[in-house]
């Protein structure tokens, strides 16, 4: 929900984004944290906002290895100090390495305490002389700023007329939109790898690559994904390198418990359709385990192109959705790989392949 005061936050986000992005990282913005909770007896689970994340930057060194700032954007007359002890609590649960806070103004206790606990404070003259020291005025990562903020928020959502009840079908393209901005922040990666493709196979006959909304919802989720397949990545690269599909496979369910304990479910209801003479195969991985496993394994192999993959696409996203002509290698400068670009697409075509999805909602992605 927009309110005066994020939006009066805003062009300091949209900065900072900027300087991050311009420093290779990934930057998620306006990351809501909730909780989920079941409601009597029924299915249904209510979500309960916990508290959101201005930007959030995630950036992939050469080795998959994570870094990771959160930025916390503030122009109003809130404590400092309280913002800051709130700051350190939200690097702890995201394992960052660092905190920026960003206010107009900045107290000298705010510039003694920050420090102290990881975190940079700026105020608007620090943040003009870090983008003077960036030459971000003349960087190609400079984007439209609020006018593409604008369209890319337009484009979000389901946008019924009042008092419209929505259709089912619209519903579970609903469902969608909630896991990719709330779900996906609280789960763990095997989970969200699974569910975005389970998801968007679901809905894969009602979007359609001449409607833009479906294309940002599509490119949307291929970021989503992308990023959960390189954390994976990075995390069976820090474990085995020299057994790639071992360690995948017992991250991919869940850690060697509940792999086991999956395999004994499955194991049971092998036996219970022989018993019943159920002629249906049951198989533990899902029909695209083993490409996701070759994927993860090229990633691993080209892992310092692999870093710049999340770089390829948000331009895509922010560049060529929008009909922007400028070429891929133009935008990125020297951060442009062909390398990345070619996992980028194995990623992509992995994801229409098993869910579905039409071809020509990822044309920008397949024209370059």
């Amino acid at each position: 929900m927009t309110t005066s005061a994020t939006v009066k936050d805003l062009p300091i986000k949209l900065r900072i984004k900027r300087v991050l992005e311009a420093q290779g990282y990934h930057c998620p913005l306006e990351v809501v944290l909730s909780h989920f909770e079941s409601q009597d007896t029924r299915q249904d689970l209510k979500r309960i906002l916990l508290t959101d994340i201005d930007v959030l930057g995630i950036r992939f060194e050469p080795d998959l290895r994570q870094n990771i700032i959160v930025a916390d954007c503030k122009s109003g007359r809130e404590s400092e100090v309280n913002r800051i002890f709130w700051l350190r609590g939200i690097m702890d649960y995201f394992l960052a390495q660092e905190g920026i806070f960003l206010k107009p103004q900045m107290h000298s206790q705010a510039r003694a305490l920050g420090p102290k606990l990881g975190i940079r404070v700026l105020d608007e003259k620090g943040l003009a002389i870090l983008e003077k020291g960036l030459e971000l005025d003349s960087s190609s990562f400079r984007t439209n700023g609020m006018t593409l903020y604008q369209r890319m928020s337009a484009l979000w959502g389901l946008q019924l007329e009042p008092g419209q009840n929505p259709t089912q079908k619209q519903l579970v393209i609903k469902s969608v939109y909630q896991y990719l901005q709330y779900n996906y922040w609280m789960v763990d990666d095997y989970v969200n790898i699974q569910t975005i493709i389970d998801r968007f196979g679901k809905i894969r006959a009602d979007i359609y690559p001449d409607d833009l909304k479906s294309k940002y919802l599509a490119f949307v989720g291929l970021q989503r994904l992308s990023l959960s397949i390189i954390k994976m990545s990075g995390y069976v690269a820090a474990r085995d390198l020299s057994d790639v599909a071992t360690q995948f496979r017992t991250a991919f369910f869940g850690g060697p418990y509940r792999m086991r304990t999956s395999i004994q479910i499955m194991e049971y209801l092998k036996r219970l359709s022989e018993f019943s003479r159920i002629e249906e195969r049951l198989e533990l991985e899902p029909p695209y385990f083993s490409e996701l496993v070759e994927i993860v394994n090229r990633i691993i192999l080209n892992s310092r192109h692999a870093a710049k993959i999340l770089q390829h696409l948000d331009v895509i996203l922010t560049e060529h959705l929008f009909g922007s002509k400028q070429s891929l290698e133009k935008v990125l400068g020297n951060i442009y790989s062909t390398e990345a670009l070619v996992l980028l697409k194995r990623i992509a075509a992995m994801f229409a392949k098993y869910t579905g999805l039409r071809e020509g909602l990822f044309e920008e992605l397949w024209g370059l």
